[in-house]
C-alpha cells in the first residue's frame, strides 16, 4: 500500500517561517534606516533654510537702516520711533518698533541665536560692517550661517558697546519712518 502525503511536516513549517521571518526582518531594517536618513536630511535642511531665510531678512532689513545702535542707551535722544531686532523667549525672530505697534513683526521660525559683531580693520574699528550669525536648530539638527552687512547708505553703527564683544539684541532706525 502506498502511503500518501498530505500537508508539510514540522520541519519545512520552521525552516520557511525562519526564512520569511528573515526577508521580513531585512525589509524592516531597509525601511527604518531609509526613514530615519530622510527624516535628518529633512531636519538639516529645515534648520538651514530657516538661519538662511532668517540672515537675508536681517541683512535686508539692516543694510538699509538709516541708523544702527549697539545699545538701547544709545538711541534715547533720539525723537524718532526706532525698531529692535532680537530672538524672542519663544525662539523667534521679532522686530518691534518702539512707538507703533502695527510695525511690529514676529517670525514664526524657531531660530536659537543671533549675535551681531563688529569688525577690526587693523586697529580701527569698522563702524560699516556688522558680522552677523544665526544658529537655528530643528529637531536637534543645529545649523550655523553666516554673513557680512555691509551698509549701503552712508548709515553708521553707533554706541559705545565693547565693540568686539557678542551683541544679541539690535536698535536701528529707518528711512522711511
Amino acid at each position: 500500500m502506498k502511503f500518501q502525503r498530505k500537508g508539510i511536516t514540522l520541519v519545512e513549517l520552521l525552516v520557511t517561517l525562519a526564512i520569511v521571518s528573515m526577508a521580513i526582518m531585512l525589509v524592516g531594517s531597509f525601511y527604518f534606516t531609509g526613514s530615519k536618513s530622510f527624516e535628518s536630511s529633512r531636519d538639516s535642511s529645515l534648520a538651514q533654510g530657516d538661519a538662511r531665510f532668517v540672515t537675508d531678512y536681517i541683512k535686508r532689513e539692516l543694510k538699509t537702516a538709516k541708523n544702527v545702535y549697539l545699545k538701547e542707551e544709545n538711541i534715547e535722544e533720539l525723537s524718532e520711533g526706532y525698531y529692535t531686532l532680537k530672538i524672542d523667549k519663544r525662539r523667534n525672530l521679532e522686530i518691534t518698533h518702539s512707538e507703533d505697534a502695527n510695525k511690529n513683526k514676529r517670525f514664526n521660525i524657531p531660530v536659537e541665536s543671533i549675535e551681531f559683531k563688529l569688525t577690526k580693520d587693523g586697529e580701527n574699528i569698522n563702524r560699516d560692517r556688522l558680522k552677523l550669525m544665526v544658529v537655528a536648530n530643528e529637531d536637534g539638527y543645529e545649523r550655523k550661517y553666516r554673513s557680512d552687512i555691509y551698509f549701503e547708505n552712508g548709515n553708521v553703527i553707533y554706541g559705545s558697546h565693547d565693540e568686539l564683544a557678542r551683541i544679541e539684541t539690535i536698535y536701528y532706525t529707518r528711512y522711511d519712518d
